[in-house]
């Protein structure tokens, strides 16, 4: 099993909400959007383990921001790299197509817990 399948679901879930938006709507936009917003989330999840592992304040004594900032920078490459030029995103949207109902809900629901989760821990 491929263990980004769970990033993978998160983003195609993000390409859907702001696929509903009037402004993205025609766009490739969106798909970037998706993109900076799953970085995000990652690169703080990431935080949260250095603090988790009390690994950020050596950090932060020896390097300055821009380790955060080459972190982040380093997140959005390889997803871009992921999501434009490997996967083709229709794989993945047909892969989750037919899911509907309660167990769209729930997961829709998880994925707001993770985001919730991830930004305040």
């Amino acid at each position: 099993m491929n263990p980004l399948i769970i990033f993978d679901y998160i983003y195609i879930r993000i390409v859907n909400f702001y696929g509903k938006l009037p402004g993205y709507r025609y766009s490739n936009a969106k798909y970037f959007s998706s993109i900076m917003v799953l970085s995000l989330i990652q690169f703080v999840n990431i935080l949260s383990l250095l603090k988790l592992f009390r690994i950020e304040d050596a950090l932060l004594n020896t390097l300055h921001i821009y380790l955060y900032i080459i972190i982040f920078t380093i997140l959005l490459c390889l997803n871009s790299l992921r999501y434009i030029k490997l996967l083709d995103v229709s794989s993945l949207e047909y892969k989750w197509a037919k899911e509907k109902g309660i167990r769209k809900q729930v997961k829709g629901v998880l994925i707001l817990i993770y985001f919730s989760l991830s930004f305040f821990c």
